[in-house]
Order: C-alpha cells, then structure tokens, then sequence
C-alpha cells in the first residue's frame, strides 16, 4: 500500500516463482486501489522456460499480458540499482521495487547474512 500510483515493479524471473508473485502483485494492486507498471525480467526467451508444455507457456504468458504485464526476454541482469535495473548489454529498465525471483539455487550473497543457516536436501 506504500507504493504510489504509477510505480515501476520490476520481477526478475519468469519461472513459477517469479509469476506466482507477479499474479500476487496484481491482486495487491487491485485490492488497494492502486496502479502500477509491472515488468518481468526473464534470462530465457520465453516464460516457464523450464516447463514442457508450450502451450501451457502461452497460455501463461497472452493471460499476464492482457493484464498489462511487460515481459523482457532473453535479458541477463547485470546491476539492481536503487532505481533501475541494469541488464548485460547495459540497457536498463526503471524500478521503484525491484524483486528477485530468478535460479533454481540461492545467490553466494546469502552466505553473507548473519544467523542464517542452511541445510543440504538430501
């Protein structure tokens, strides 16, 4: 409800994670009252890259689309700053939030949080 009307969300990753926020962002935006810009950041060229079904995949990505959802596709992220999002051929794309919803592992930088201890799957 912070967010001011006409804000910039950008979503970094367009696998099931990355869209399950996006759909739930869409129903915070609706619940406040408030309009915002959504773009999904996705290194693949397409959503859902990891799932088989391709159709499954457009449906996905005509649905997040008539919503106004932006897809960026086939784009690797370079550089979060605190008001854009820098991609690897230095084109950038502004952001008022940026969230991080890319890989299938955590990133090296959460070895750096104090408290937090991980445990291997087995």
């Amino acid at each position: 409800s912070d967010l001011d009307d006409g804000s910039n969300i950008v979503v970094v990753g367009a696998g099931f994670v990355g869209l399950e926020v996006v759909g739930e962002l869409l129903d915070a935006l609706k619940f406040y009252g408030k309009r915002a810009s959504i773009s999904v950041v996705e290194l693949a060229n397409s959503i859902l890259s990891t799932y088989p079904n391709e159709m499954a995949r457009g449906i996905a990505f005509d649905y997040f689309s008539k919503k106004g959802v932006k897809f960026v596709l086939g784009q690797s992220v370079k550089l979060l700053q605190r008001d854009k999002v820098v991609f690897a051929n230095n084109n950038s794309i502004e952001s008022d939030l940026t969230l991080w919803a890319a890989g299938i592992k955590s990133s090296n930088l959460s070895s750096y949080v104090r408290g937090l201890n991980f445990s291997k799957a087995i």
